[in-house]
């Protein structure tokens, strides 16, 4: 037989109300009664809804991850795998936009104002125009950027980003300072306009190596 929030306000001795608060809004139960709920809840097997939840607060429970690369690459699976352990632990699933072509990225941007469906939104690698940073802010959530172009420029509310260039000069330095001449770049041929950092990194490491007066071979 299912179990319902009133079985389990019963069962714990408090009010409907209290036992949805210990679900959705823990700051307005003492520890003590919420941890007596949660427990009594778990004992019972039951669950609060989520489309519940969300309806009364008026949040999705979603957040929107824009991402330009493949999701099994190293850099693309530790995002994923760092943001879904800190939202899933307060209750927020992820869903992922692998843009792969140009196309796809005109479509994801042009339907992004009508679908709010999520509570936030967070852009990986793409340098972002000013077209699609308005497009970002017509959702009216917040909106940030993980190795992003000019993310204070397009009011991002957030950004953390990679020093391409910096991490780039470094290992060129560090290569001609071991003594080597014969440096070989392999690099990638997919379209730049969606992995900025590629060209940036290419470009920095080209640079400093000529710098040093060292010509490095290109491999695409």
């Amino acid at each position: 037989m299912s179990v319902n929030i009133q079985d389990v306000a019963k069962a714990a001795k408090v009010s409907v109300s209290t036992v949805s608060r210990s679900f959705t809004r823990p700051e307005l139960v003492s520890e003590a009664t919420r941890s007596r709920v949660l427990r009594i809840a778990d004992e019972m097997s039951f669950s609060i809804s989520r489309s519940a939840t969300a309806l009364k607060s008026g949040k999705a429970l979603r957040v929107a991850l824009l991402m330009s690369d493949h999701i099994r690459l190293w850099f693309s699976a530790s995002v994923i795998e760092g943001l879904n352990q800190v939202l899933h632990a307060d209750g927020y699933d992820l869903s992922i936009f692998q843009i792969s072509s140009i196309e796809e990225r005109r479509e994801f941007f042009d339907m992004l104002p009508v679908r709010r469906n999520a509570d936030a939104v967070i852009v990986a690698s793409i340098d972002v125009d000013a077209r699609e940073s308005a497009q970002l802010a017509s959702t009216g959530v917040p909106i940030i950027g993980i190795n992003c172009v000019n993310p204070r420029e397009y009011g991002f509310t957030a950004a953390v980003g990679i020093d391409d260039d910096q991490g780039s000069r470094l290992v060129a330095r560090h290569l001609i300072g071991l003594g080597h001449r014969n440096i070989v770049y392999v690099r990638t041929s997919r379209e730049v306009s969606l992995h900025f950092s590629v060209q940036q990194r290419y470009d920095s490491f080209v640079k400093a190596c000529l710098e040093q007066g060292v010509t490095p071979t290109t491999l695409v």
